[in-house]
């Protein structure tokens, strides 16, 4: 907005009055002070003619006036959104941010002017860029984790301008840990699973051959009825949606008698001697069957 303070004269007035061209006016007084606003952008300046009035004591039909117009200059819009406003850290690559560009369109001005035209600005490390067009995406790039702040500045050719910010989170993915512990591996025998993950919201154990529940109660224990080499894969969700998968071929391991007793089997076989397929699954008539 513009404020603007008028000082006006007249000799044998008995009324005066001001107009403002804005929908307000004043009367009896020849210092006044008004504000004008200009908001839409696209529209173009805003144009008021303002004017000031005097009227003779004796004849009220002699009147003096006299007009002055006032320009009031449009203040660029300056607004974005982000693509995303949540990211999982990758640590092998900074994390690029992708924004869309809703401010006023700005013609003629590029980024080797005085006023540049779209000013972004990254905080805390403070590295930013500057963009000419509003379909023109900036280089902006955040290391590490935590919140950071986008920041644009749209400046037009006569150096109106407003800014804008948007937040911005680099979240740390949930770091998993397991463990599975059996006192033997004779059949039948029990496995303990140990969840020691750290950072997770939710966490999902899937084994084949059983039913675990989703974010299972630390310990939790497996019978186990049939011997094979059993994988796991272990899945671990953060509050802010980043998930990290954690796969094991060996999990754990069960042997019947049989295999215990065959002849292959020898003191240096720390295993079973006749191992079946990595992930081998209980028969189909096991109540535990997975899926």
């Amino acid at each position: 907005p513009l404020i603007v303070n008028f000082t006006a004269t007249n000799q044998f007035a008995s009324v005066t009055a001001w107009n403002y061209g804005n929908g307000e006016s004043d009367t009896g007084v020849d210092n006044t002070q008004m504000t004008f606003d200009c908001g839409d952008f696209d529209n173009g300046d805003c144009l008021y003619q303002v004017s000031y009035t005097a009227i003779s004591p004796s004849n009220p039909n002699c009147t003096a006036s006299e007009f002055i117009p006032i320009t009031v200059l449009p203040i660029p819009v300056s607004e974005f959104t982000l693509e995303e406003t949540v990211v999982c850290f990758d640590e092998n690559n900074d994390t690029v941010i992708e924004v869309n560009n809703t401010s006023s369109e700005l013609l003629g001005q590029t980024c080797a002017d005085v006023n540049t035209p779209y000013n972004w600005t990254l905080f805390p490390v403070g590295s930013g860029d500057c963009t000419e067009t509003v379909d023109e995406q900036p280089t902006l790039t955040a290391a590490g984790t935590g919140t950071f702040t986008v920041g644009l500045e749209v400046t037009d050719a006569f150096g109106c301008s407003s800014q804008s910010f948007q937040d911005f989170l680099v979240a740390e993915a949930p770091t998993p840990e397991i463990g599975f512990f059996s006192t033997s591996v004779c059949l039948p025998t029990q496995v303990e699973i140990l969840n020691t993950t750290t950072g997770a919201a939710t966490f999902e154990l899937e084994v084949p051959g059983f039913v675990i529940p989703q974010n299972f109660n630390s310990p939790f224990y497996l019978d186990i009825e049939y011997p094979g080499v059993y994988e796991a894969e272990f899945t671990v969700t953060s509050i802010e949606g980043c998930s990290v998968t954690l796969e094991i071929d060996e999990a754990f391991e069960a042997c019947s008698i049989s295999q215990l007793h065959s002849k292959e089997h020898t003191a240096n076989n720390k295993g079973c001697t006749t191992k079946p397929e990595k992930g081998r699954s209980a028969p189909q008539s096991s109540p535990n069957e997975w899926s």
